[in-house]
This record gives structure tokens, C-alpha cells and sequence, in this order.
């Protein structure tokens, strides 16, 4: 199963953090995460949350960072023109 990657940290879900972090405990599964912000003023070209993890079957990654596209319109145009995105994604 193919979960859509979230656009914003409201569309992250439990089925695509399995997804995407499955592999890193050995099978196990994240049975439940909390999401807060990160940096929330300072985010000028994306928008950035740590997702706390629980994991089933014992001790796993405690967070993940997850960085998002800005959705301030005027934001997003200039990481766009700078490529940021893409070189970010690229590291």
C-alpha cells in the first residue's frame, strides 16, 4: 500500500509514518504519535514538527523531525526560485 506523502502536518497520518518508518525497529509498528511545532515564528521557507512515536512491541526511534513547504504563498514562490526544496530533498 502506497500512503500520499502529507503536505502539511494536519495530513500526517499513522499509516504514513508505518510507511515511511516501518523499517527502522525491526518490523515493529508505530501504534500512536503526537505532533508538535517546531520553531513555529521562525520557519520562513518551510514549516517543521517533531512527531513523538510509540511503537508496539517494545522501545523504537522516540521522534522524527518532519519539515514541510511553507504555505505562505509569498514564502513558498521564493524557495521555489532559489531551489530549496529540491535541494533539500536532493540531501
Amino acid at each position: 500500500m502506497t500512503v500520499a506523502a502529507p503536505r502539511s502536518a494536519e495530513e500526517v497520518s499513522l499509516d504514513w509514518l508505518n510507511e515511511t518508518l516501518g523499517s527502522l525497529n525491526s518490523g515493529h509498528r508505530i501504534t500512536e504519535f503526537l505532533l508538535s511545532s517546531v520553531g513555529a515564528a521562525a520557519g520562513f521557507l518551510g514549516d517543521i514538527c517533531r512527531a513523538t512515536l510509540s511503537w508496539d512491541g517494545g522501545d523504537g526511534v522516540a521522534s522524527v523531525i518532519i519539515k514541510f513547504p511553507t504555505v505562505r504563498p509569498e514564502n513558498l514562490e521564493t524557495g521555489r526560485g532559489l531551489l530549496a526544496y529540491e535541494r533539500e530533498a536532493k540531501f
